[in-house]
């Protein structure tokens, strides 16, 4: 999930960037659902869709390369108008933030995708109970605006992952009582179906 930590870090800097971003999204509006032959209900996004939104990070993201599940998270959060809205206050919150940043690194948008997407998370570092220890690798400055963020970008990033993931997101970094781990939605028939309830028989043996 580095990859969606990073391209959300980076949206929350940068307001150009996410109007260009929803020009490669439709106006917001609920990503219909499909219930696949196993019972999964899943996100009923076109292959298209995938593509546009991979092909524009790929010119963002350090690595050049979008999972189709970072995908598929970032199409969903687009969907939703209030989910714009909170990203659209957090450049001011970041670019008020001390000490100012001239070239953010990639560890810095990771770090930063991570707390706007996890309250627990957020929760820990506030409390003590967990600390960055330059992972991902920051510099000193970056860590200590990390820091203050916890307090100032906080209710903006509950606005900001609530319509689409509720009290969770399974591309938090920590672990909450109540997460589940999504199967996939494959259609029984398939290769891939067929590989999977070979392995879901080994693990109930």
């Amino acid at each position: 999930m580095i990859d969606f930590w990073e391209a959300i870090g980076r949206l929350a800097c940068d307001s150009k960037l996410q109007g260009d971003f929803y020009t490669t999204q439709p106006d917001p509006h609920p990503v219909p659902t499909t219930k696949a032959a196993n019972g999964n209900i899943a996100l009923d996004i076109e292959g298209v869709d995938y593509q546009k939104t991979q092909d524009f990070f790929e010119g963002v993201l350090t690595q050049g390369l979008l999972s189709l599940m970072s995908a598929g998270e970032l199409i969903r959060a687009a969907s939703f108008a209030d989910s714009r809205a909170a990203l659209a206050k957090m450049p001011a919150i970041i670019s008020s933030a001390s000490p100012a940043l001239a070239e953010p690194s990639t560890g810095y948008y990771i770090a930063l995708g991570m707390i706007v997407i996890d309250e627990d998370y957020r929760a820990l570092l506030k409390t003590g109970k967990t600390a960055l220890k330059g992972r991902p690798p920051m510099s000193s400055d970056e860590q200590k605006q990390i820091m203050q963020l916890l307090q100032s970008c906080d209710s903006t990033a509950r606005e900001f992952c609530f319509s689409p993931w509720g009290g969770g997101c399974t591309a938090r970094h920590s672990y909450w009582d109540g997460h589940l781990h999504p199967e996939a939605a494959f259609e029984y028939g398939t290769v891939a179906s067929q590989a999977s309830a070979a392995v879901q028989g080994s693990w109930n043996k």
